[in-house]
């Protein structure tokens, strides 16, 4: 697999959260559904054109948040919510193919590539997707960048 590593300044993502154990995945596409039916309130945005899903994992269960990131929590709008992400050096991945195939993606970074690597995930850290103009969410020619941290 292709990667990038990067460093990542920090940054402020405002949009909605799920927070729950990890049984309750399958609810997140209908988050990502429920911001694009809002998506006009984030009227203040770093890129107007990328969307962020970030994944906060924690032992027994998982928050994710989808949004956008903001220059600012001045302007939350009412029901949503930001969390600070800090600067982390991360490995960006690209994901290519259809939506529904992105786990196939999370799966093998870490289950094959990441144990052979000589990298280290940063549990600590939280992991995010970058949706950006390449992200088509019904093509099979859509991509998106993973971004893991590391230590």
């Amino acid at each position: 697999m292709d990667f990038t590593p990067v460093k990542r300044s920090a940054f402020t993502i405002i949009g909605l959260e799920h927070t729950g154990p990890y049984s309750t995945m399958d609810q997140l596409p209908k988050l990502w559904q429920d911001l694009f039916t809002r998506i006009d309130e984030l009227t203040e945005r770093v890129n107007e054109k990328a969307e962020l899903g970030v994944c906060f994992d924690e032992p027994h269960e998982f928050t994710y948040i989808v949004g956008v990131e903001a220059p600012s929590t001045a302007n939350i709008p009412e029901g949503m919510t930001a969390r600070h992400v800090p600067e982390h050096e991360y490995l960006v991945f690209t994901h290519r193919g259809h939506i529904s195939k992105l786990s196939e993606t999370y799966k093998k970074i870490y289950d094959e590539w990441l144990p052979q690597s000589g990298y280290q995930r940063d549990g600590d850290a939280p992991f995010f997707e970058l949706y950006d103009e390449r992200f088509q969410p019904d093509s099979e020619d859509s991509e998106l960048d993973v971004y893991i941290p590391i230590k």
